[in-house]
């Protein structure tokens, strides 16, 4: 990976890496008032550097209403609901739209390659837990390991595209047979198996289909309303409770959350249930997945917590990036966001305000939007260099 000689982009992968490190268990096991405020020092140095840009490059019609949109929601929410992840995503989304798209993903894989090798090799070393209930090198949580993984890897396979060193292909097998054998992560390791599939099949068609084209476009509103239709059809049928079993209890817990808090215009706080140590213990394996404290599936997700205006917003991101990408016949960022809305089904880490720092998916389709001037010369001017 070049190096790059940005401050702008470099402090965009510092911060990813120490968000990234910080929110392992890390941020459980030391909580030294030191390490929250670095946080604070990241964002302060990451502001004087977006009004040097913004001093330098100027703000113009699409960012200037990027800018005013970005403010409005960010402040309906946190009045709504009282969090900063909304207000911090939208500082990002900001942030980088003084960075080219190929750049914020580089800036990304490289923040999060960095920030997992140093947690799994903490934990190895037995500064962090190896196992917090089940096998997560460092984190709470192995599924949150694995997408990391996942994210790194496809990433690192669309940065090289055109050109693909031996010891990317290496690493990306083990980085595969890593999150199916060690982590269990299904979703993650199925995700990337479709990925290498289409990079060695659909890599090879040199004409886009029209419906291809057309399917992949409408394809966020198509799985959430799927996602939509399962929640509220959940044991009205036989053939949902099999469904459910499928995507391991997923369905059921959609259907709990819709019911208790249903779809609203506007951003509504939702409380997630979830067990203590002593009801775990109580119930042992016959505990709910309800009481798990997850609420899995981007597309529901978004939906019920941000809203039906918010949800309608960010569909039309995706959508609008998707037809864009195929009418600029870009197939390495088409595959590439294909999957992660593919992953996004099932997975909330993906497309979440709160994971601003995990994913750039989201990031990206902002980014793409208001430069879309300047955005596709910048990506086809890479990969045809490279």
């Amino acid at each position: 990976m070049k190096k790059n000689k940005d401050v702008h982009t470099l402090l965009l992968s510092i911060s990813i890496f120490y968000f990234v490190f910080y929110n392992s268990m890390w941020k459980q096991l030391y909580t030294g008032k030191v390490f929250y405020d670095i946080r604070y020092l990241i964002l302060m140095m990451m502001a004087i550097s977006l009004v040097f840009k913004i001093i330098n490059s100027g703000i113009y019609d699409n960012k200037i209403i990027a800018f005013v949109m970005l403010c409005f929601f960010s402040i309906l929410a946190y009045l709504i609901e009282r969090d900063s992840a909304i207000i911090l995503f939208s500082f990002f989304s900001m942030y980088c739209l003084y960075i080219p798209i190929i750049q914020i993903i580089r800036a990304y894989t490289f923040g999060v390659f960095s920030a997992i090798s140093l947690v799994v090799f903490f934990s190895l070393i037995g500064i962090l837990p190896v196992k917090v209930e089940l096998l997560s090198f460092g984190f709470d949580n192995p599924n949150t390991l694995a997408f990391y993984i996942m994210l790194v890897s496809i990433s690192i396979v669309t940065l090289n595209w055109n050109t693909p060193k031996p010891m990317v292909l290496i690493f990306y097998f083990i980085a595969l047979i890593f999150c199916e054998l060690l982590l269990s992560a299904e979703t993650a390791f199925y995700s990337m198996i479709l990925f290498i599939i289409c990079y060695f099949v659909v890599n090879k068609i040199t004409d886009i289909n029209i419906f291809l084209k057309w399917l992949m476009t409408y394809f966020p509103f198509f799985i959430t309303l799927v996602c939509w239709y399962l929640g509220i059809s959940f044991g009205k049928y036989n053939w949902t409770f099999k469904v459910n079993q499928f995507f391991s209890s997923r369905i059921e817990i959609w259907n709990y959350y819709l019911s208790i808090y249903p779809v609203r215009l506007f951003p509504q706080k939702v409380e997630l249930v979830k067990a203590n140590d002593f009801v775990k213990i109580f119930f042992g394996n016959n505990l709910s997945p309800l009481m798990s404290g997850a609420f899995d599936g981007a597309f529901i997700y978004n939906l019920v917590t941000q809203g039906l205006i918010i949800s309608l917003i960010i569909l039309f991101l995706l959508s609008w990036s998707m037809k864009q990408i195929f009418n600029w016949k870009i197939l390495p960022l088409a595959i590439l966001y294909f999957i992660l809305l593919i992953y996004s089904f099932t997975e909330t880490v993906s497309l979440a305000f709160i994971d601003y720092f995990q994913s750039y998916f989201l990031i990206t389709c902002i980014v793409l939007f208001v430069n879309k001037a300047t955005a596709f010369n910048e990506i086809k001017e890479y990969y045809q260099n490279n």
